[in-house]
């Protein structure tokens, strides 16, 4: 239940990320391109979308941490 608990909000951010990679190799599917790069297409969707939510949580972080030392 704990778990549960912890990763409810985490849960729209999960979504979002799933229907976005999907998106990205629909998107590589319509252009016509080979079977053997959707799966590289998708996976280099989830590594940006992974990274830009990080750096996301990263500046949230640094200025709550800011706004507490000022």
């Amino acid at each position: 239940m704990n778990v549960v608990r912890r990763l409810r909000p985490h849960m729209p951010e999960a979504s979002d990320g799933i229907l976005t990679s999907a998106g990205i190799c629909e998107g590589f599917a319509g252009a016509g391109v080979s079977s053997s790069v959707l799966p590289f297409a998708g996976f280099a969707g989830l590594v940006a979308g992974t990274l830009a939510m990080g750096a996301v949580e990263y500046s949230k972080l640094r200025a709550e941490q800011d706004r507490q030392t000022a």
